[in-house]
């Protein structure tokens, strides 16, 4: 439309979809007009295997469990990795870890405060910081207080 000066983008669409169903698509390793329908259930099948084997790559364990005791990353975005410094990188105040959801491809946690209020957002492993686990934090308590 640029090279033809107009905007008349209606008569340039029969060209690209001609174009974009004569061009090979790495997903389904052939162009759109090479299926057919002898091909279309074998095309199915491995368009669908293909999902499975990502949903496998998913990850189903972590080594923290419902119950640990954790600290939360001090925001992430304004900490840099190798930065010099002497805050903290993590919060002093202890969480214990609620819920685990696996649904997405990395675990997310939902995380409450002592007094059991729940965070508002779920974390990740990588924003957690593993402190004891909560038989050990509540023989620390126990101690503590007696």
């Amino acid at each position: 439309m640029t090279a033809t000066g107009t905007k008349n983008w209606t008569s340039a669409l029969q060209s690209i979809t001609n174009s974009y169903n004569n061009t090979y698509h790495s997903s389904i390793k052939m162009k759109p007009n090479e299926v057919t329908s002898e091909n279309a259930a074998a095309l199915f099948d491995y368009l669908n295997k293909k999902e499975k084997e990502k949903e496998s790559r998913r990850e189903t364990t972590t080594t923290l469990k419902v119950g640990d005791i954790v600290r939360i990353a001090i925001d992430p975005n304004k900490k840099k990795t190798f930065k010099k410094g002497y805050t903290p990188n993590w919060t002093a105040k202890f969480y214990r870890i609620k819920k685990i959801n696996y649904g997405n491809r990395r675990p997310t946690f939902i995380v409450e405060s002592e007094n059991g209020d729940v965070l508002s957002r779920p974390f990740y492993k990588d924003e957690l910081n593993f402190v004891m686990t909560n038989a050990e934090f509540e023989e620390e308590r126990r101690i503590a207080f007696s």
